[in-house]
């Protein structure tokens, strides 16, 4: 079989044999291989017949080769050797033989661990963005998990280098529409910001049906519609686990930031306590009113997840300001109606399978303030 033949059975480079075709997409098949001198696995990625033919293409896909070597991350798909068969180009990485992302959500079972993703899908970027490499298309499909149980970030055949000039055509966007940027969707240049961004729906698509505040609040915050308020970078988004609530960095902004409703129901239920203590004066009826409002106030508590990190001061300082229950719940209802506006703006534009997407993700936790509104708004009615 010739070496420049594309089949199983066919020997590129006189060294891998192709097997047969793991995955393929609009500009190239990835095989799995062996490696026959070093009797491994690999996988092989070949660019397609049609886009070999055009020299942008093929420039992008050399790009890809030096841009995926030259990054060591255990987080990364390593990247071995490149080479050409006719004239069709291809790349030889290490086999992944886990799913990808995308299929082990979907799958369910068992379930994604989306801390374990928040903290290597950022350290990958963390990798990249280093190396001065834009990714461009951060998504599920893309973020592989290896027999190690590792995650691992893999095709580059859209990224591009910080200093490079972009090949691609005058309002040509790539990447995935649901994980793309407001910025980028727009038109804008990709930026690690946008990567960010991406990420922050990657995470956001882990979380299941009870997360852990601070993986709600790292997902918000990396999803924020302007650039200049998400995390500076990788490094700065990892930091938000480390050292729950606000990045140390940031100024102090509106309570929507945290909009995690565990993190909601806790504050207001240290609020209602000493609120409803202060009023009565904690002695006879009252006191004992007061007893039964705070224990309802904790059993509102208990139902929030019990793996929150939220610093104990930030409680503190809340209960010391005793706003009133009324100021809770308006806060909320504003809180409600910033996300419903963030949801709406978001749709813009976005055809109707983004904005399945789009709602999707705005909906858990626009039904979550939803239920604390009417929370609220019964013990301030019991308060009357």
């Amino acid at each position: 079989m010739s070496d420049n033949e594309i089949a199983p059975g066919a020997l590129l480079g006189e060294r891998y044999r192709l097997e047969g075709v793991v995955g393929s997409g609009g500009m190239a098949a990835v095989w799995r291989a062996t490696d026959e001198q070093l009797g491994r696995p690999v996988a092989v990625k070949v660019l397609s017949e049609a886009l070999a033919a055009q020299e942008d293409f093929r420039k992008r896909f050399e790009r890809e080769a030096r841009t995926a070597a030259s990054i060591l991350s255990p987080h990364v798909v390593k990247v071995f050797d490149y080479g050409v068969a006719g004239e069709r180009p291809y790349l030889v990485m290490e086999y992944v033989g886990g799913p990808s992302l995308a299929e082990a959500v979907a799958a369910g079972s068992p379930p994604v661990d989306p801390r374990q993703v928040a903290v290597e899908l950022l350290g990958a970027l963390k990798a990249i963005h280093d190396a001065g490499i834009v990714h461009r298309d951060v998504k599920p499909a893309n973020i592989l998990r290896g027999d190690d149980g590792r995650w691992r970030l893999t095709d580059f055949g859209i990224a591009r280098h910080s200093d490079a000039t972009q090949i691609t055509q005058t309002g040509q966007v790539l990447g995935t529409l649901g994980y793309m940027a407001p910025e980028v969707r727009e038109g804008g240049p990709a930026t690690p910001s946008a990567d960010l961004y991406g990420a922050g729906v990657v995470i956001s698509d882990c979380l299941g049906d009870d997360p852990p505040p601070d993986l709600v609040l790292l997902a918000a915050e990396l999803t924020r519609d302007d650039p200049g308020a998400r995390p500076a970078s990788a490094g700065a988004a990892l930091a938000i686990l480390d050292e729950p609530g606000l990045p140390a960095a940031a100024e102090p902004r509106h309570v929507e930031i945290a909009i995690s409703p565990a993190v909601v129901a806790l504050v207001l239920g240290a609020i209602a306590a000493v609120a409803i203590a202060l009023l009565t004066g904690g002695g006879g009826d009252n006191g004992r009113k007061a007893d039964a409002k705070a224990s309802n106030g904790s059993q509102a508590t208990a139902s929030t997840p019990t793996v929150m990190k939220t610093p104990t001061d930030a409680v503190s300082s809340a209960a010391a300001t005793t706003p009133t229950p009324t100021s809770s719940c308006d806060q909320l209802e504003e809180q409600k109606k910033a996300l419903d506006e963030k949801a709406h703006n978001a749709e813009k534009g976005a055809d109707l399978e983004a904005k399945k997407a789009i709602h999707d993700q705005f909906d858990d936790r626009s039904h979550s303030i939803d239920e604390q509104i009417k929370d609220c708004k019964a013990a301030e009615k019991e308060g009357d």
